[in-house]
């Protein structure tokens, strides 16, 4: 897995460098956490789940893995904004 460190030169602003934190560790929580969900997903679509109207199959390992992206990308934001003082009113 290659990371992006492009955000980390030393014009980065430090709500880049934040958002990029988050962004990779979204990436990574989807990957190691929702394993069972993304290959359950994966299986349902290989075997036309969506074509037999199987949509049980299908929704909730995607509304697993939509939950844990909104979940880290609200706690990388709200950490950006505790943390970036550019932010504070």
């Amino acid at each position: 897995m290659a990371i992006n460190t492009s955000a980390f030169s030393s014009g980065a602003t430090v709500g880049q460098n934040a958002s990029t934190i988050a962004e990779m560790s979204a990436s990574t929580a989807s990957s190691i956490a929702l394993q069972d969900a993304a290959t359950q997903m994966e299986n349902a679509l290989n075997n036309g789940a969506i074509s037999r109207g199987a949509w049980w199959n299908v929704l909730p390992p995607g509304i697993a893995i939509v939950l844990v992206v909104l979940f880290f990308t609200l706690v990388g934001r709200r950490l950006e904004t505790v943390f970036n003082p550019r932010l504070k009113k």
